[in-house]
């Protein structure tokens, strides 16, 4: 799907003989087994935040009056990504009309592999070629509505070179954004490029709606916040990242290899030595006695998570996920999410399919599904939370163990980063979720829905229950791990 959608010639192909029609313009069906011909058409506006529902294929950015960023994320599945700024005036109340002339607007067309860019500043103008060294392009606004883009004039591959360039080289464009609003398309359904702006909700509208395909009720079941069912069923969605097309190449994929070694064989602290409290949330002591603080060694708060689908209704709006924060000191965490029995004391049950392991400090992550290094778009003072979050089925007790990670920056709900991955021991009823820490990481569970939200409003409904929780301290050592000292 590496084409499906860049290319000017093909996004806004001009139905034959039509271009004289005025709004609404009638969308042609399409289905996902193919590329698409055309996006011409009005489409029905669905609001929605990044944290919820991946911007996927096409959609629709507010710019705000401040700096934004045009974020490329993740990067393996973004080929090229395609952003027009055209007047608001085209987006109605909730809809949007799609038409031949936005080719003529500002663009800029984002090749991350071979770091090109290519833009267009004023109505009609000539496509030049620039090059971008970063996953994301920063705007810097300057006066109201306008914006600065710093880029270089030519291939930049070494860091030396890059410094160098940064340091006196760069070249500034020029946009004028007034009034403007930006639509932005992708090459792949897997890609989640997006608009990041400071101190902002990633909200945006999505253009597709399931009426615009072909077969409306093959699509895969929603993946939102909430499994909301409507007078259909579940609400249909285009994305699905375990579809079967996936599975069936991936299906042999494990993980195998295990990063954190250190916590074989785990040697625990005598917990009457540490006088340690029944809570693990907020475990914080001015102490001298380093087994009381619980900072400088490695430690668990092991929750015992209850579901509880059964005293909700299932047309409710529900949370289903859980939130770690992370402090500004952290160089590692793994969360083994198991069978409420399995302890940290039974770390022996441990199975590898069953871990979620993050490293700030080298910037990458490794799901449960295989041993693929996912790179992480910040270290522990740029990420403040990460979101897991499941997606099945509650009516299905065996799930479909489909696992969402979001993270984001600045604090706040703003979760930009969207990872997937296949996770069945998540989609149990009734688990434990061992947070595991490398010294002085200062991370936690936010188990208060108010904290999550932070706000004193009423929270969202969530499945996952927090019961109760106990801390474990090790006294395993890695030897080799001393960017924490």
């Amino acid at each position: 799907m590496t084409s499906l959608l860049i290319a000017t010639c093909i996004l806004f192909t001009s139905v034959s003989g039509q271009a004289a029609i005025t709004p609404p313009y009638k969308v042609s069906p399409w289905s996902l087994a193919g590329p698409i011909s055309s996006l011409q058409g009005t489409y029905q506006m669905r609001t929605t935040l990044i944290s919820e529902y991946p911007p996927s294929l096409a959609s629709v950015w507010e710019l705000g009056s401040a700096d934004f960023n045009i974020v490329i994320w993740p990067p393996k599945h973004c080929q090229a990504v395609q952003v027009f700024f055209i007047n608001k005036k085209h987006k109605g109340i909730g809809r949007f009309h799609i038409e031949t002339d936005m080719v003529k607007n500002e663009s800029l067309t984002f090749y991350p592999p071979i770091q090109k860019l290519e833009v267009i500043t004023g109505k009609g103008g000539t496509p030049k070629t620039y090059f971008n060294q970063r996953s994301s392009i920063p705007f810097v606004n300057y006066e109201t509505g306008k914006y600065k883009l710093q880029v270089t004039e030519s291939e930049v591959r070494k860091i030396n070179d890059y410094n160098k360039a940064t340091a006196g080289r760069m070249t500034e464009i020029d946009f004028n954004l007034s009034d403007k609003i930006a639509l932005m398309v992708t090459n792949s359904r897997f890609c989640f490029a997006h608009i990041t702006k400071d101190g902002s909700e990633s909200s945006y509208d999505a253009l597709f709606d399931p009426e615009v395909y072909e077969k409306p009720d093959e699509l895969p079941q929603v993946l939102t916040i909430s499994n909301k069912k409507t007078r259909k069923g579940y609400v249909p969605s285009l994305f699905h990242p375990l579809q079967s097309s996936w599975t069936a190449v991936n299906s042999g994929l494990k993980k195998t290899v295990d990063l954190l070694p250190v916590l074989k064989n785990p040697e625990f602290h005598d917990k009457t030595a540490m006088r340690q409290k029944s809570h693990c949330n907020g475990f914080v002591s001015t102490s001298r006695n380093p087994l009381k603080r619980a900072i400088g060694v490695i430690s668990v708060d092991s929750w015992e998570v209850n579901d509880i689908n059964a005293h909700m209704s299932t047309t409710e709006f529900i949370d289903d996920h859980f939130i770690v924060s992370i402090g500004q000191t952290c160089s590692w965490i793994r969360l083994w999410i198991t069978d409420k029995d399995n302890t940290m004391e039974k770390y022996g049950n441990m199975k590898l399919s069953e871990t979620i392991d993050i490293f700030f400090n080298q910037q990458f992550f490794v799901g449960p599904d295989s041993d693929e290094a996912r790179p992480l778009s910040g270290n522990s003072t740029q990420i403040d939370r990460i979101a897991i979050r499941r997606h099945w089925d509650h009516s299905d007790s065996k799930g479909e163990g489909v696992a969402q990670m979001s993270y984001g920056r600045d604090g706040g709900q703003n979760f930009p980063y969207i990872e997937y991955f296949k996770m069945d021991s998540l989609s149990q009823q009734n688990i434990r979720i061992n947070l595991i820490k490398a010294k002085s990481c200062q991370a936690n569970i936010i188990t208060s829905p108010q904290t999550r939200l932070s706000s004193a409003n009423k929270p969202t409904p969530n499945y996952f229950e927090f019961v109760s929780c106990e801390r474990f301290l090790l006294n395993n050592e890695n030897t080799h791990d001393k960017s924490n000292e």
